[in-house]
């Protein structure tokens, strides 16, 4: 996790678009592919390049590859996509927007993520199938139970 007074920042120019941390291109390892496929970091709008950048923002900031791909398409709306030609931010405040996108009921994107609670274990769920989906509706599951085609076990 970064400190919570890391600057980030982030300017358009004649060559197109910089991203910096602490004056250090922003470039998680991790989203180098990513980042290049999706057509490099933008913002100002709901897109691709905002998103990347959202991503890359979360991640740098949190350490946490997989809070950042949970949380970013809330922060690319929510933030990124409102921003003009011009921005600085620091890692608190990216912090701070993790923090709110919980609050929230963490939704990336529209989907509502499940509430906090225990998971059980593979073996558990294996050895009481009917249990484990206990609460769902069963008409979404309807292989719970059943025995797959030709009746092989």
């Amino acid at each position: 996790m970064k400190p919570p007074e890391t600057k980030y920042r982030g300017e358009r120019t004649a060559d197109g678009v910089r991203v910096t941390v602490d004056e250090h291109p922003l470039a998680p390892r991790e989203l180098r592919c990513w980042v290049r496929c999706n057509g490099g970091f933008d913002w100002g709008y709901s897109g691709a390049g905002s998103g990347a950048l959202a991503r890359a923002l979360v991640q740098d900031a949190t350490g946490d590859t997989v809070l950042a791909s949970l949380c970013y398409p809330w922060v690319r709306d929510a933030t990124v996509a409102t921003w003009g030609d011009r921005w600085q931010i620091t890692a608190g405040e990216v912090l701070a927007w993790v923090e709110q996108w919980w609050r929230e009921g963490a939704r990336p994107g529209t989907e509502a993520m499940p509430e906090r609670a225990y998971v059980p274990t593979v073996a558990e769920a294996l050895s009481n199938p009917a249990g484990f989906v206990a609460g769902m509706d069963a008409s979404e599951f309807p292989f719970v139970g059943s025995k797959p085609e030709g009746g092989a076990p």
